[in-house]
């Protein structure tokens, strides 16, 4: 640890709740973690500090995003890339607060030379998030609540991946952006399957994405999948959906309503009827149940 903890995200009078969850700056591999929030609210305002940087996440609702160069548009699981020294304003699109989770920081060594490749826009930029960034958040707070001797070496492999995602997406580089082989065997084509659904499970809106990426006919690779896993490619995705709902539902940091829309159901009752049929629990049941001990009482 060294200095106290700089912050640029100011607490509005209409902050629901505004988290503050470093009490000094961390040295970390590759920056140095000013501070990270957590921030339920109406609007909220700040300007990053000179040499520092800020990623700002819209974990629920929709708001807009003002700078003195430029007025964008910041929707539910997509994050703004804030430049230094850089004044801000956002604000709910809606009567419905939005939740943001703000991390910023000061690059140093490996990360501050790939961070150049960057410097071609003028205060920030909006990124979809397609990698799960969302989820390295919540466990960064998760780590900074729990103050073991994990917790740092925790923090820096969490903050370290999830400012390498974004830097990807800021340079263009993504999964689907990525050139894929079509000369695959059946076995290869069944994994290159399987490994796409695992990593956009939480972009993924239906099953036709799966073959329209990897340029089969979607009978084909349904055909394949069948043969070579036992079971249905709608069975396998479903069953993923399901463990990143549980895995959500045990963090504690997203409503059942934000989980149902996050995994892109239809309704709230489509979600829990899905989650009753696969795991007998009701999705209140199962969080009852399994939940983590440090959640805060977020609604259904």
């Amino acid at each position: 640890m060294s200095a106290r903890a700089a912050s640029s995200l100011r607490t509005s009078s209409s902050s629901i709740f505004h988290k503050r969850y470093l009490e000094h700056s961390c040295m970390l591999t590759h920056v140095r973690l000013l501070q990270l929030h957590d921030q339920c609210t109406h609007a909220a305002q700040g300007r990053t500090l000179q040499g520092g940087y800020c990623l700002l996440y819209m974990l629920s609702g929709c708001g807009t995003l003002q700078t003195e160069a430029s007025e964008l548009k910041l929707p539910q699981r997509h994050a703004a890339w804030l430049q230094s020294d850089c004044a801000y304003r956002i604000s709910s699109d809606s009567r419905e607060p939005i939740r943001l989770v703000a991390i910023e920081w000061q690059p140093i060594g490996e990360l501050l030379r790939q961070h150049t490749a960057v410097q071609d826009f003028e205060s920030c930029r909006v990124i979809a998030d397609r990698t799960g960034m969302d989820g390295l958040l919540i466990d960064t707070m998760r780590e900074l609540e729990r103050k073991d001797d994990y917790t740092l070496t925790m923090v820096d492999v969490l903050v370290s991946r999830l400012l390498m995602l974004a830097l990807r997406e800021l340079r263009g580089v993504s999964m689907k952006e990525a050139c894929w082989d079509k000369s695959y065997g059946k076995k290869e084509l069944v994994y290159r399957a399987v490994q796409y659904i695992d990593q956009e499970v939480d972009a993924m809106t239906e099953l036709g994405e799966v073959s329209k990426q990897l340029g089969y006919s979607h009978s084909h690779l349904s055909h394949a999948f069948r043969e070579e896993m036992g079971m249905s490619m709608q069975a396998y995705w479903a069953q993923r959906r399901m463990m990143r709902a549980m895995n959500r539902l045990q963090s504690g940091h997203s409503s059942i309503t934000q989980i149902s829309e996050y995994l892109h159901y239809r309704s709230i009752h489509a979600f829990s009827k899905a989650f009753k049929k696969a795991t007998g629990f009701t999705p209140s049941e199962y969080q009852a149940l399994y939940g983590s001990d440090d959640r805060e009482g977020y609604p259904i």
